[in-house]
């Protein structure tokens, strides 16, 4: 079996026209302003915030749909929160950032703390099954299917349903997890990357700040 753990951990930004659907409980929230806090070698901007109940999205490449991934809170009375982020290299020549569970921190008022969450590991991926189409964990599928644009491939039921944000990618083969900030990644000086950090916390907690703790030690409050 395909070690899918490492390889979609590595994951990052790339291929055109990631769309991610935001399904469910409302999307984002709102009066989010963006904030950047530098450290000594970077620089972090929180973008946005979204808050949902289901985070859905679908890999694309040259208008070719390759395929639908889905990831929901493990826990009742949870919800997915996402943070839009940008990490920018102001000082090193260059420096490598490891996007894990180690990487940040997001803090409530009450002393709460979550950690981001691996999608692209723990998501579940649409695909054909002995019993026809279905979804299956990420870690459990065998490869990750890629479907040619000649192939009928049905979207998964109320796919559609919800609002939609797309993300602007840079051209090679989608796999899962994409988009979003994760594995291993260098910097060059006056570069930056941007993504999704995805977590999972209590439905409408109010956060105090992000902790930032990859390279430099930085305090982002909301």
């Amino acid at each position: 079996m395909l070690n899918l753990t490492r390889q979609w951990g590595r994951a990052f930004l790339a291929a055109v026209g990631l769309c991610v659907l935001l399904a469910a409980a409302g999307c984002g929230d709102a009066g989010f302003e963006e904030i950047t806090r530098r450290g000594n070698t970077l620089a972090i901007t929180v973008a946005d915030m979204e808050r949902v109940s289901q985070l859905r999205y679908t890999t694309k490449a040259q208008d070719r749909v390759l395929n639908h991934f889905r990831f929901a809170p493990s826990r009742p009375g949870s919800e997915v929160v996402a943070l839009r982020i940008r990490v920018i290299n102001d000082t090193a020549i260059k420096t490598i950032v490891t996007l894990d569970e180690e990487a940040a921190l997001l803090e409530d008022f009450f002393g709460g703390v979550y950690v981001p969450v691996d999608i692209g590991v723990l998501g579940e991926v649409w695909t054909r099954t002995g019993a026809g189409w279905g979804w299956v964990s990420n870690t459990m599928a065998d490869e990750v299917p890629i479907y040619g644009e000649d192939e009928d491939v049905p979207n998964p039921p109320g796919w559609r349903d919800g609002p939609v944000r797309s993300i602007q990618l840079d051209g090679r083969k989608a796999k899962a997890g994409e988009g979003f900030l994760a594995g291993s990644r260098e910097i060059e000086q006056g570069k930056s990357i941007d993504g999704w950090m995805v977590f999972e916390a209590p439905e409408d907690t109010q956060f105090k700040e992000l902790q930032w703790r990859v390279v430099d030690s930085i305090l982002i409050p909301f």
